[in-house]
């Protein structure tokens, strides 16, 4: 049985792309290019799945565009200053 499609718009941690390629038939950006909302619906060609960062700009018209197969959108964040910001109960 062939693999989801997962693409990944932005460089993340190697562990995390580590899962993808192995969960995953993994549409990686080793290279980190920023990528805009037409270059997403292009590399999104088939793909189960989008992996975005928060500063992808994936508005209603393209996700509206999104081919049919694409059915989960997930954004990957970190939280770098996370005693800094958070709520004193969370942590």
């Amino acid at each position: 049985m062939a693999k989801p499609i997962l693409l990944v718009t932005r460089r993340l941690p190697q562990a995390v792309e580590a899962r993808a390629v192995r969960d995953y038939e993994a549409r990686l950006n080793p290279e980190d290019v920023p990528r805009s909302g037409a270059d997403i619906l292009r590399l999104a060609d088939g793909a189960a799945a989008i992996l975005c960062c928060p500063a992808e700009r994936l508005d209603a018209p393209a996700i509206t565009a999104l081919p049919h197969t694409v059915r989960v959108i997930a954004t990957y964040w970190i939280l770098l200053a996370w005693h800094s910001y958070a709520p004193a109960e969370w942590q």
